[in-house]
């Protein structure tokens, strides 16, 4: 009996102290939970106010500037791992949907024209650009399979670097010359590295160049991804990546975007976001959506909280 009067007094002692230390892990986890919640408020702010300020950037662009200049001007940028401009159809205007990329033959032929005198004739009397050019392009698979290399290099030569030929295209509005110099590069690939110089440097430039009326996206995508087989060695292109992923979205995707949120896109392990009035439209790549969130969010983190 005596040690009950003495237990008892003890035994409630403890149950009070592991009341109290219990009462004040919870109040410790509530205030570590109002904690958190603050910053991931103020994390989800962040987010909201980084994609805000981009949609209104393109908001004030897509109609001042043309759109493969707002590509290329964001993706240099990093804004997204790829863009797409639309024009108020809704139709892609950069890059737009991938065509099939030939070299254009003549309607001519090639023995008449493949007689210097001949075509000299030709060419003082035609006055449309674009058949001389694709005329000039048809001599060359002749002159190929007939062994004359330096001729027809002479040929593309003269229609990659003549003036008169450099804003020439067909009526795919693929341009001419570039074609012309991929075409003089193909034959001289690993045999003349001196002549090929500066004929890869010429269509590289070319390119690099994202003003208006220049190139398609299409035949861009096709002559980077070229030049990428053909020199391997050589610095690749800081937009390729942007124009495959777009590219591969535009032959992947049909529909246009229905949401005006940040979502998956119908394509593995990419994301979407519209902007401007789903004039624009951001892609990125999971790893990448991850990395650029985690970020733009970590200030707001305390130590030791990951976005994942």
């Amino acid at each position: 009996m005596v040690c009950l009067v003495v237990l008892a007094p003890t035994v409630f002692l403890l149950w009070l102290m592991n009341q109290a230390a219990q009462n004040e892990r919870l109040a410790v986890r509530q205030r570590l939970m109002e904690v958190y919640r603050g910053h991931l408020v103020l994390a989800e702010e962040r987010l909201t106010a980084h994609w805000r300020q981009l949609d209104n950037e393109v908001s004030l662009l897509i109609d001042t500037v043309p759109a493969s200049s707002l590509f290329h001007r964001q993706v240099l940028a990093n804004s997204a791992d790829s863009i797409i401009c639309y024009d108020t159809n809704g139709n892609p205007a950069y890059p737009a949907n991938i065509t099939s990329i030939s070299y254009a033959a003549g309607p001519f032929d090639a023995g008449f024209l493949g007689n210097p005198a001949n075509l000299d004739v030709f060419l003082s009397a035609a006055s449309n650009m674009t058949l001389v050019v694709k005329t000039m392009l048809a001599q060359v698979p002749g002159l190929l399979k007939e062994g004359k290399n330096e001729a027809a290099l002479k040929l593309l030569s003269e229609l990659s670097s003549n003036s008169n030929y450099q804003a020439v295209k067909d009526e795919q509005g693929r341009l001419l010359a570039a074609n012309a110099e991929l075409l003089a590069l193909e034959i001289l690939a690993g045999s003349n590295t001196d002549l090929a110089k500066p004929i890869y440097e010429r269509l590289t430039q070319r390119l690099l160049r994202y003003e208006p009326n220049t190139i398609s996206s299409s035949q861009r995508h096709f002559l980077m991804q070229e030049l990428k087989s053909l020199f391997p060695d050589q610095t690749g292109f800081p937009t390729f990546e942007a124009e495959d992923l777009a590219a591969r979205y535009l032959e992947t995707v049909t529909e246009r975007v229905e949401k005006s949120n940040l979502h998956a896109a119908p394509m593995e392990k990419i994301w979407q976001l519209p902007l401007a009035g789903k004039r624009v439209l951001l892609l990125f790549r999971d790893e990448s959506l991850r990395r650029r969130v985690h970020q733009i969010v970590s200030q707001a983190l305390p130590d030791g909280i990951r976005v994942e």
